[in-house]
């Protein structure tokens, strides 16, 4: 019973009314909380991620990889820096 309590919980949290859950047979109430925490545990995991990553003390590279890559390209500075620029202004960034 208490399971069955915390299905239509989920249910009810996820914008459904307690009379159409009570209106679906005992199968599509199971699938459909199904539904509703694995979205509900992705939510979670997307959130949990990258705090736990922060938390966790490890430092990431601070290499930006573009740079990396302009330098691999054999352009001069000036035209490494105008490629830099125009990735940065397609990204809505106003650069002057």
């Amino acid at each position: 019973m208490r399971e069955f309590r915390q299905i239509i919980g989920a249910l009810v949290s996820a914008g459904w009314t307690l009379d159409d859950v009570l209106g679906l047979t005992f199968d599509q109430i199971q699938e459909l909380s199904k539904s509703v925490y694995a979205h509900k545990f992705q939510m979670l995991d997307s959130v949990l991620t990258p705090l736990v990553g922060g938390l966790s003390g490890k430092k990431k590279s601070k290499k930006i990889s573009t740079q990396q890559e302009l330098r691999k390209s054999g352009k001069n500075a000036a035209e490494r820096d105008k490629a830099l620029m125009d990735k940065v202004s397609a990204l809505g960034l106003g650069v002057r």
